[in-house]
C-alpha cells in the first residue's frame, strides 16, 4: 500500500480515539477537553482477515504513525443535553507521508436522559480541513453520525455504551468513503470515588466504498479493546489514558495507540 493510501487510513481512523462516549456535561457548564493520541499503525488486515506488514517497493517495513492533539468543547444546553464540537490537527510521520494539517471538525449535539440513562446524538464531521490529510483530499468529504446510547451507573460500575452509524456522503468527484456500524461498549469500575480503570469493547463494521461511482470491494470490520483509567481530580478536573489495541480485522489497518486527555469543567 502507498503512502498516501497509509496516511488516508491514519487520519480517517484517528478521530475515532478521541470521540466522547460520557455523558453531556450538567447545564449551564462548560467542558475543555484537551486530547491527545498517539497512533501505530502495525500492518494491515487483508480481505481474508489475515494481518499483514506494509511494505515498501524495495520489500523493507514500514512503520506509519500519527500524532494527533485535539481539542474538545461541550456546553450543557439543559440538564442531559450538550452541543459538542472538536477540532483536531494531525501529524504523520515520514512513513505516513510526512504530512501536518488539520483534519475535519466534528459537531453533535447529545441527549442522554438523567434517569433512564437512554439517548443519543447526531452530528457531522464537516468538509473542511488541510487538503493532505482530510478524507477526499482536496475534495473532502462530510461525514453524518447518528447513534443510540445508553449510559447508567450501577453501585460503583459506571456502563457507557453506544451504536452509531456513520454515513459517509459522496464527494465532488462522485467518490464515497464506507460507511460504518460500530458498536462500543464501556464498563467501568471505580475503585475509589476518584479512581476508576475500565475496559473498552470496540466493534466497527464498514461497509463498501465507491471511487468515481464505481463500488468497490472493500467492506471489512476491526474489533479492538480499549483498556483505560479515569482519575477525578477535583470536580472541576479530571484525566484519562487509553491503550486501544485492534485484535481482528478485515480490509483495515492494524494498530495500537496512546490516548490521553484533560478535562475541565466550567460554570457560566
Amino acid at each position: 500500500m502507498n503512502k498516501i493510501a497509509i496516511a488516508t487510513v491514519l487520519t480517517v481512523a484517528c478521530g475515532a480515539f478521541a470521540w466522547d462516549e460520557y455523558t453531556p456535561v450538567a447545564a449551564k457548564k462548560l467542558e475543555i477537553d484537551a486530547m491527545y493520541t498517539y497512533k501505530s499503525i502495525t500492518g494491515y488486515y487483508d480481505a481474508d482477515g489475515k494481518k499483514q506488514d506494509y511494505l515498501d517497493e524495495t520489500g523493507s517495513s514500514l512503520s506509519p504513525a500519527s500524532n494527533t492533539p485535539s481539542l474538545q468543547l461541550k456546553y450543557g444546553v439543559i440538564d442531559g443535553l450538550d452541543v459538542e464540537l472538536v477540532g483536531y490537527y494531525v501529524i504523520n510521520n515520514k512513513d505516513a507521508g510526512d504530512k501536518s494539517g488539520f483534519d475535519r471538525t466534528s459537531i453533535d449535539v447529545k441527549y442522554v436522559h438523567p434517569t433512564l440513562g437512554i439517548g443519543g446524538f447526531i452530528g457531522a464531521d464537516l468538509p473542511f480541513g488541510s487538503k493532505d490529510i482530510v478524507q477526499g483530499g482536496a475534495n473532502p468529504n462530510t461525514t453524518l453520525h447518528f447513534a443510540l446510547k445508553y449510559d447508567k451507573v450501577f453501585g460503583p460500575v459506571a456502563f457507557d455504551s453506544w451504536a452509531a452509524y456513520f454515513l459517509n456522503l459522496e464527494n465532488k468527484d462522485k467518490s464515497k468513503f464506507g460507511d460504518a456500524l460500530d458498536i462500543y461498549l464501556k464498563p467501568q469500575y471505580n475503585v475509589t470515588d476518584k479512581i476508576g480503570p475500565y475496559l473498552g469493547l470496540d466493534y466497527t463494521n464498514t461497509f463498501k466504498s465507491k471511487t468515481l461511482g464505481t463500488e468497490n470491494d472493500d467492506a471489512g470490520y476491526l474489533f479492538t479493546i480499549k483498556p483505560g483509567i479515569n482519575y477525578v481530580i477535583s470536580d472541576m478536573f479530571s484525566v484519562e489514558a487509553t491503550v486501544p489495541v485492534t485484535l481482528l480485522g478485515k480490509n483495515n489497518a492494524a494498530s495500537w495507540a496512546i490516548y490521553a486527555g484533560f478535562y475541565t469543567v466550567l460554570p457560566l
